[in-house]
């Protein structure tokens, strides 16, 4: 969870996830129409909370945008708020509360013939796990040839 520092200097930081019912924060919403839940966990405690605010995105790259424009806290992936929390533009709370994320996984049928588009998204996705830390975004490029193989 992320916010501006002068958002925390007009809000004090939220201690628990409970206290964020107390904050504007940027919701998204999924790809099925509904609000994203925010997930907590921590010393094998987990929760999910229903959040409240104005502002509803639909992708990372806004929700990081709201957030450094001061419009509440974001729940996002701490590899993209990165540079904007390296910057001091952003800053996390609730660090013990936020969950481990233990990378992607792909399942697909193990089909004697498979189609030469997952083929190559699965060889793309094996190259950038072995030249790349995990928690680093992937290559734009992988990114593009993602979104194509949908319709292929």
């Amino acid at each position: 969870m992320v916010a501006t520092p002068s958002h925390f200097a007009q809000y004090s930081p939220p201690q628990t996830p409970d206290n964020l019912l107390h904050h504007g924060c940027i919701q998204y919403r999924v790809s099925n129409g509904r609000l994203f839940e925010w997930m907590f966990e921590r010393n094998g405690e987990s929760t999910t909370l229903a959040v409240n605010g104005r502002v509803i995105v639909n992708s990372c790259e806004l929700a990081l945008r709201a957030a450094a424009d001061g419009l509440g806290l974001a729940y996002v992936i701490e590899s993209e708020a990165g540079p904007l929390l390296r910057s001091g533009q952003l800053a996390r709370v609730l660090e013990e509360w936020s969950p481990a994320f233990e990378g992607l996984y792909l399942h697909h049928p193990s089909h004697r013939q498979m189609p030469a588009a997952l083929r190559a998204l699965i060889e793309m996705l094996q190259a950038a796990r072995r030249t790349r830390h995990w928690r680093r975004p992937l290559p734009a490029e992988l990114w593009a040839a993602t979104k194509g193989l949908a319709a292929a």
